[in-house]
């Protein structure tokens, strides 16, 4: 069961309407981050092709690198691990 099962249920609908648009759902998540994925391959390609062209080395793609990682950890941490208020205590 998944996260949207448990909100469909909630919501009254049938059990097999829920699984089904759970199942639906799930599909286009894996897909997006399929696509989501293979696009972040492709840049890595363009961004070393790049500073390969520019700089006639890949430390300037290296650094770009560093900074999206780095913005990416400041994202995960300010959505989902920076303390609130609005957080239950125990969990």
């Amino acid at each position: 069961m998944t996260l949207w099962n448990f909100a469909a249920m909630a919501s009254g609908t049938a059990p097999e309407t829920a699984e089904r648009d759970s199942r639906r759902r799930a599909s286009a998540l894996i897909g997006i981050a399929g696509a989501v994925g293979a696009f972040g391959g492709v840049l890595v390609n363009v961004a070393f092709r790049q500073s390969f062209l520019t700089t006639h080395d890949g430390n300037a793609a290296y650094l770009c690198f560093l900074v999206a990682y780095a913005l990416c950890a400041l994202l995960t941490w300010a959505v989902y691990l920076r303390p609130s208020a609005a957080r239950l205590s125990d969990v």
